[in-house]
């Protein structure tokens, strides 16, 4: 049997009052301090985990509580009465600076893989997981978009512009899914020369 101070709250006022609370080795916490002493099963109640010594509730039937800065005797009352818990267990990790340390060390491990790895895999599965459709969508509508604010009607010859693809055809030509791929020509006084990739195997040379 083991007793601690604490503090109780009838859940209806804002009132406070120091009262003691004896933990019995039969499981039941016995409050002494009120007009009446309050005898409650460890079943009847909730106990929250434990984080650091900060002070600790106790969830009394009917809204009330406790509020208890002695988190060791609980804990120890728990250990008894309920075995092992997972407020313990978080407790011991937290105390001790190099569990502490080494969980930040497998979090910042743990993201940087998932940047690296991870995430370029999922849009991968992702990219192949579209239908062709889509893809093709994205493109004209991108190209669209750039038609609309940085691009204007190439100024190259359709002589010198096919050449170019016939050029491009054969450099590209053992590259998988060369069918698809198209060169486009644009001319861009606001960004100069430059050249862009869009969905549907479109590729984009701008020229002032």
């Amino acid at each position: 049997m083991s007793t601690m101070q604490a503090v109780y709250y009838d859940g209806k006022t804002s009132d406070k009052r120091s009262v003691q609370i004896e933990l019995a080795a039969a499981g039941t916490l016995i409050i002494r301090g009120l007009e009446s002493e309050l005898r409650y099963g460890l079943a009847e109640v909730r106990i929250a985990p434990r984080v650091g010594n900060t002070p600790r509730s106790i969830y009394l039937p009917g809204d009330a509580k406790c509020e208890t800065s002695d988190n060791d005797t609980i804990d120890l009352f728990l250990k008894r009465h309920r075995h092992a818990t997972a407020s313990a267990w978080l407790h011991t990790l937290e105390s001790k600076l190099g569990y502490v340390v080494l969980a930040l060390v497998i979090t910042g491990v743990s993201i940087l893989g998932l940047v690296e790895y991870g995430v370029p895999l999922l849009a991968k599965h992702a990219a192949r997981a579209l239908p062709p459709s889509v893809d093709i969508a994205l493109g004209e509508q991108g190209l669209s978009v750039l038609d609309q604010t940085f691009f204007a009607p190439s100024r190259l010859s359709a002589q010198r512009q096919q050449a170019l693809r016939t050029l491009f055809a054969k450099t590209t030509a053992d590259l998988p899914e060369a069918e698809r791929l198209r060169l486009l020509f644009r001319r861009s006084p606001r960004i100069g020369a430059n050249a862009f990739a869009l969905p549907s195997g479109m590729i984009v040379i701008a020229v002032r």
